[in-house]
């Protein structure tokens, strides 16, 4: 005998059995001279149920796994896959306008960063451009765009499919605040060009607005405090260290008031500015316990804040692989080396 979930399975209705089964169950449930026992009651009640349940199922379908979303942004290793079936989590909230619906997909995060993958698809699946990134300049190519942000980064995980995807991604040295969210989209651009020109054109203007949480797991591992490290002169007291398998956070202080208000030259490395000095230069290295070490000084973006004669700065390093922490076999912040034991 089949059990009820195979049962529920197997369900499908067409919209005239649908509407017929609710005349039935509303002509079954109203009140008699005698009343109805309590045993139809149940039944009537059981049978609401099944529909509600059938009706449901076919509307939303199955979501898809965070593994299966984001193993075409890591590729399928079984030790990355493992950290995305602990941290992700699917989301599945969409939204469709001017022909388009775009779908926010899964997210994985920690306390200090997150990547949400979408997909857009168009309505009857007719399949978006295809993407066609040239190696030379006169090759053509195809992109997209999104509400002008360039965080929006384009990828197609399937191309046998009608559908393209695309990551946002979210460094906040300070921290995620977790919750409920309302991302708002517009302005679907498609970039096409050759010989060195690009042209624009807008697919669809929208708006698409999704809600959802902002709801994964974070795997992060709370390292030394207190520690000084030395760099260019200066005592860094650590207040911080935070690594996850996305990620590397540090936060440290300086006893002294960092002048934000000179600017370098962005594209001449060999200024010193007090933030290059204090702030950007600050080694960041990862190695691994296979011996390969991953430079993270220049991926870092920081916050810093300079007030009482003190100097507070937030680093946060993402890496560009899931990164197993028992991979991980040690961090060295300026002169500092500190080894990673995980839990």
């Amino acid at each position: 005998m089949k059990d009820y979930r195979e049962t529920m399975k197997d369900l499908s209705f067409t919209q005239e059995q649908k509407s017929a089964m609710i005349e039935d169950l509303l002509t079954a449930a109203r009140p008699t001279k005698r009343g109805a026992s309590p045993r139809r009651a149940l039944a009537i009640a059981a049978a609401a149920a099944m529909l509600t349940l059938a009706v449901t199922a076919g509307a939303t379908g199955v979501l898809p796994s965070a593994r299966d979303v984001f193993s075409s942004l890591f590729g399928g290793d079984p030790a990355q896959t493992e950290i995305i079936d602990q941290i992700g989590h699917p989301i599945g909230a969409s939204h469709t306008a001017d022909g388009f619906t775009i779908t926010a997909d899964a997210i994985i995060g920690d306390a200090y960063n997150y990547i949400v993958i979408y997909s857009i698809q168009r309505e009857g699946g007719t399949p978006m451009p295809a993407l066609n990134y040239g190696q030379e300049a006169s090759d053509p190519y195809q992109s997209y765009r999104l509400n002008q942000d360039p965080q929006y980064v384009f990828f197609d995980a399937d191309p046998s499919d009608p559908s393209i995807q695309f990551k946002y991604s979210v460094s906040a040295p300070k921290g995620i605040k977790k919750g409920p969210v309302v991302v708002q989209l517009q302005d679907l651009v498609l970039l096409t060009g050759s010989n060195g020109t690009e042209e624009e054109t807008l697919l669809a203007a929208g708006p698409w607005e999704l809600s959802y949480d902002l709801d994964y797991e974070d795997a992060s591992l709370s390292l030394t405090e207190g520690d000084i490290v030395h760099h260019n002169g200066a005592d860094l007291t650590l207040s911080s260290v935070v690594l996850s398998p996305l990620s590397l956070h540090v936060a440290y202080s300086l006893d002294f008031e960092v002048d934000t208000s000179i600017h370098g030259d962005p594209f001449d490395n060999t200024e010193d500015t007090p933030m290059d000095r204090y702030v950007d230069s600050l080694p960041l290295v990862l190695t691994l316990t296979d011996g390969t070490r991953k430079e993270l000084t220049e991926e870092s973006v920081s916050t810093i804040g300079s007030k009482q004669g003190k100097t507070n700065v937030s680093k946060t390093a993402r890496f560009s692989d899931i990164l197993p922490l028992d991979t991980i076999e040690s961090i060295t912040i300026g002169d500092l080396t500190i080894p990673v034991e995980s839990p």
